[in-house]
């Protein structure tokens, strides 16, 4: 009885109105096309507010570096790799 009042997270053209309750809630989230509608403010976002694009991805190998030793160092091993090895993915 309370089915009609409950909606599911992510809406989409997959959520027609009149789609039975339980598909509503089984939806491939991969069909969410929200992500590509925000792309536009993420990338203003990182570029004006986060410094630009080298000083995120400066941020992340700092970070990732620092975790390594921080692990290692936890585990009492070595890293493997230098810091110049370490990547930063985005």
């Amino acid at each position: 009885e309370v089915q009609d009042s409950l909606q599911p997270d992510v809406i989409s053209s997959e959520n027609a109105p009149g789609t039975p309750f339980q598909e509503r809630f089984d939806y491939i989230g991969t069909r969410d096309y929200t992500p590509w509608c925000s792309m536009g403010a993420a990338v203003k976002f990182r570029a004006t507010d986060l410094g630009g694009e080298a000083r995120v991805l400066e941020y992340i190998h700092d970070l990732a570096t620092w975790a390594g030793q921080m692990l290692a160092a936890r585990f009492q091993t070595e890293v493997l790799a230098p810091p110049a090895m370490t990547p930063a993915m985005t």
